[in-house]
């Protein structure tokens, strides 16, 4: 009896440890009603993110605007060559170039969607794509567009004082009715560096003589 009990047992205990070793794993179902938009309107800033530096392995929130009118909402993130990347997190409908999100509160003025970014050190950019798709048949779909770049590397000026002699000469007119002596003269209307040596040579006659 106890060994039938044991032959009965070891099936039920590999289903179970399969069964647990699936639902661990994160599979994306794709399905094959997916949209596809020959023809739409464009407009800008109109959806949000929760920053618009792109950085990999990275989970960011999109806002979308939406009414009572929208019954879909279709995202897309696109590198610079136009492929499909990263994941739509808890999508309704997921396809190879995009996913699909059902409003279920027709109240609901802004949706929110999560995507996470794949990671790729090749990936410096990305564009996200929002698609707000009416029950209306005859309407077309509205697509706004944002990006995330990547962090603007600032690069340091140097310390180094620049040398005078990258700095123009300047002069200062001076009118004739004002009575002032020509060194003065020569002193305003001279580089700076010959300023200087002007007053150095002056000083050092005087105080040699």
């Amino acid at each position: 009896m106890a060994v039938l009990h044991a032959i009965l047992l070891q099936p039920l205990g590999l289903f179970l440890c399969l069964s647990l070793q699936l639902s661990s794993a994160i599979f994306i179902r794709f399905s094959n009603n997916c949209f596809s938009f020959n023809e739409y309107y464009a407009v800008t800033l109109s959806i949000k993110a929760s920053s618009y530096i792109y950085e990999s392995n990275t989970v960011y929130s999109v806002f979308v605007p939406v009414d009572d009118r929208v019954y879909a909402v279709v995202m897309k993130a696109l590198n610079k060559k136009g492929d499909s990347v990263g994941l739509w997190r808890r999508a309704d409908e997921n396809c190879h170039s995009n996913s699909t999100y059902y409003m279920k509160d027709q109240y609901m003025t802004v949706f929110e969607a999560q995507w996470q970014s794949p990671e790729s050190a090749n990936i410096t950019e990305v564009e996200i794509q929002a698609f707000t798709v009416t029950a209306d048949t005859r309407a077309l779909p509205v697509l706004s567009t944002l990006k995330l770049t990547g962090k603007v590397s600032i690069v340091p000026l140097p310390a180094k004082i620049l040398q005078s002699s990258v700095f123009k000469p300047f002069s200062v007119i001076i009118p004739e009715n004002i009575g002032i002596n020509s060194l003065a003269n020569r002193v305003f209307s001279s580089p700076i560096t010959d300023a200087i040596d002007i007053l150095l040579a002056f000083l050092t006659s005087k105080l040699l003589f």
